[in-house]
């Protein structure tokens, strides 16, 4: 069995970096982080892989800024959320992911569980862009502190249409009522025109980088395309 105060400082050190620089880790970290108190070999295995991968890929840097984005997307605010459905084996909670996009540089991202077992893809993928709207809203706030225009509406991409439709339907269905209210301000936003939520299809979800992990030729693609170079 690993000694756990090692682990412990090992997690540490890696969700440092995850949270910092190297969103490419941040899945896989918040996975091994999850077994601090009971880690195993197999885990152990796992987070010497990880340093592994930084140690040869060291020379990769966030770049902040890109001509190209800011031309179509001026000062808007633009998130990308995504959900891998039931992807804890041992509890079914999903696995949420965001990233969020100002003047072409990544400014904030997350990789984190699901605090409750979902039904279904579809409210899974709500509950994650729920969670993108409400780190929205407090870049947005904190934007505007620092004197920063913020365009509006704020933009996310999602990749599942039936989340997209089930924010345009202002009525619950049998198979949505379920959902807790508490989620549905992210409806109250859209309709208000606060928030443009558009369709991404999913080899161009970039979060799909901080919900679980890619094999090599993906992974490096949309480490690309979320700034690291």
């Amino acid at each position: 069995m690993p000694d756990k105060d090692v682990y412990r400082k090992a997690i540490g050190s890696l969700q440092y970096l995850a949270t910092n620089s190297r969103p490419d880790i941040a899945v896989g970290t918040s996975i091994l982080a999850r077994h601090v108190s009971c880690s195993t070999v197999a885990d152990w295995t796992e987070v010497k892989r990880i340093f592994r991968y930084i140690s040869h890929t060291k020379d990769k840097k966030l770049k902040l800024g890109d001509t190209n984005f800011i031309m179509q997307y001026d000062t808007q605010l633009v998130g990308y959320a995504d959900a891998d459905w039931g992807g804890d084996a041992e509890d079914r909670k999903s696995n949420t992911g965001y990233v969020f996009k100002y003047l072409g540089a990544p400014s904030t991202w997350s990789s984190k569980k699901q605090t409750l077992v979902t039904l279904s893809s579809t409210e899974a993928e709500y509950i994650a862009l729920s969670e993108a709207v409400k780190e929205g809203i407090w870049i947005k706030r904190l934007l505007k502190d620092f004197n920063q225009h913020v365009a509006e509406p704020m933009l996310i991409y999602e990749d599942n249409q039936n989340c997209i439709r089930l924010l345009k339907n202002e009525r619950s269905s049998l198979r949505t009522k379920h959902i807790d209210v508490k989620y549905n301000f992210v409806r109250d936003l859209y309709h208000s025109k606060e928030l443009d939520v558009k369709y991404c299809p999913s080899q161009f979800m970039i979060a799909d980088l901080l919900t679980k992990p890619s094999e090599a030729v993906k992974m490096r693609q949309l480490s690309l395309d979320f700034g690291l170079v």
